[in-house]
């Protein structure tokens, strides 16, 4: 069982090593001293809204795309940036 409750948005993908050794962009340096951060891949996301109702849908492991009949029965304004 599985469900998407929301959406976010990916602002940056960073591997640990560049994070630990403190090659990021000055704008993320905070990302070096978040209890969350870890690796070997770090995804900063912001914006995080959630969907007044879960929509069931088995995930994977890492980025991917959701089957058509689930993509059909997102909320109209998922695709919206706000």
């Amino acid at each position: 069982f599985g469900c998407i409750v929301g959406k976010v948005r990916l602002l940056a993908c960073l591997s640990l090593r560049d994070v630990r050794f403190g090659r990021v962009p000055k704008v993320l340096e905070w990302v070096q001293f978040h209890q969350a951060t870890e690796g070997p891949w770090c995804f900063v996301l912001d914006r995080a809204k959630p969907f007044e109702k879960p929509l069931s849908c088995l995930g994977e492991r890492g980025l991917w795309l959701p089957p058509a009949e689930v993509l059909a029965s997102l909320p109209v304004d998922f695709a919206e940036t706000d």
